[in-house]
């Protein structure tokens, strides 16, 4: 996979104590390489795409670049909600301005 631009933290990133699972807890999916725990076997596929690529089978890699593209899809989804409910407040307040005055 190549460059994805902004994608925050990375396990790297985090302390170990933040890693670990809370006692009574099990994770979803384990990382087979780094022995991380992810709650969702979606996060697992993000997570080995961005950290092991040159590790994984063809067909992990193809789970990981599905997962990266639904991620994508949401993402955008949820910047357009957030948009719409932004200029719905502008236009909110610009309307309770000009009645005030």
């Amino acid at each position: 996979m190549t460059n994805r631009g902004g994608l925050g933290r990375g396990p790297a990133d985090v302390p170990v104590s933040e890693l670990e699972v809370p006692q009574g807890e099990t994770p979803a999916a384990r990382c087979e390489i780094c022995d991380v725990p992810f709650p969702t076997t979606e996060q697992l596929a993000l997570h080995q795409g961005l950290a092991h690529e040159a590790e994984l089978s063809e067909h992990e890699k193809a789970q990981s670049i599905r997962a990266y593209e639904e991620e994508q899809e949401s993402l955008g989804m949820f910047r357009l909600k957030a948009l719409f409910a932004l200029v719905l407040l502008y236009f909110g307040f610009l309307l309770i301005y000009a009645a005030m005055t």
